[in-house]
Order: structure tokens, then sequence, then C-alpha cells
């Protein structure tokens, strides 16, 4: 703890953010909110894309400060803009549900898109979500598909098995809805 005290003095960006976890979660230290807003507004002060993050959040429950989906919104794009995955995710979050900003799916597909393609899972099980459901694209089951079996290859115990179970179930449903175009396109042919 000393430590991390210390090379926050220093102005080391990620020791702040780092320490707002603890003062946030109450992880070795008293859980305080304020100081834990204090550290990630330091770090963010200094363009640490992490404290741009975690002041995000903090904006956005309302943790230590009021709620507010606006500074929310423009502290997670600040984090996505430095190539920040986690930041990009939740901008994308508040885009698609147009909380602090103007709701766009199509847009929210592309920001969710460039923290996917770097392999953010939570990002590709949104994508494929999407592509799923005919949400800010066309509906399009075997984009879905891809998105959800990058999610279930990713190893990533918190979203692998979501992905697996969503990829089996829709290519079985896809499967079986060829089978039965075919079957149905055989019974016209012989008609003919």
């Amino acid at each position: 703890l000393a430590w991390f005290r210390q090379s926050v003095e220093l102005g080391n960006g990620d020791s702040m953010w780092l320490l707002g976890i603890m003062y946030r979660d109450g992880d070795g230290v008293d859980m305080n909110h304020s100081k834990a807003l204090e550290l990630f507004e330091k770090s963010a002060s200094i363009k640490n894309p992490k404290g741009l993050f975690y002041l995000g959040l903090m904006h956005e429950y309302g943790l230590g400060t009021s709620q507010d989906f606006m500074k929310a919104a423009r502290y997670y794009e600040d984090a996505s803009l430095l190539k920040e995955p986690e930041g990009h995710y939740y901008f994308g979050l508040m885009v698609a549900h147009g909380r602090g900003v103007e709701q766009d799916l199509k847009k929210a597909l592309q920001i969710f898109t460039k923290s996917a393609e770097a392999g953010h899972v939570p990002s590709q099980l949104q994508i494929a979500k999407m592509h799923a459901n005919g949400q800010g694209v066309e509906r399009n089951y075997e984009n879905a598909i891809y998105w959800f079996d990058l999610a279930a290859k990713s190893g990533n115990p918190l979203y692998a098995d979501e992905g697996r179970r969503w990829r089996d179930e829709l290519a079985a449903l896809l499967s079986e809805a060829k089978a039965h175009l075919q079957v149905n396109t055989d019974r016209f042919a012989n008609r003919l």
C-alpha cells in the first residue's frame, strides 16, 4: 500500500487507478468511493486509459459522485479513443441503449467491433447477438455463429460457455432450417 501511495505521488497513472480500485472495493483499505473517485480523476487527468474507464464507471453507477450517464459516456469514449477495450465495450453499451448519448445501433456495432477484433470477448458476444437479432445490422446467422465461435474458443471462463451454448443452438437451428428448405425445394422440383 505504501508503494502505491508513493507511486501515486510520483504521478504514475497506473498506480492511481489501481489504488482507486482498492478504495472502491475496500481491498486492503477501508472502502471509500470519494477517495477512489479522486484517484480515478487524477489518473484520467493525465489521459490514462484505465483511469478514464474507471472514472466512467463511477459516474455511470453513481459511486462517490452523482450518477451521470453523459459524463460516463464521455469518459468511456475518451478511454476507447486511447484503445482501452473495456472503454470501447462500455461506450458501445451506452450508445446501444441510448444512455447519456443518442441511441444508435449501427454506431454501437462499429464500436464493439473495434474491441472484438482485438480479442475482447464480451464485445464478441455482443456483436454475435446483434447479428442474430438484426440490431444495427441485417440479421445474419452465419456472422452470429462466427462471433459466438470466437467467444467459445476464447478460453475465457466467464464467457466461453455462453459463446459455445449460443453457437451450438444457433448452428442447430440453422441446419434444421436448411434441411427443411431442401425438403421443400425437392418436393417442389418433383412436382415440375
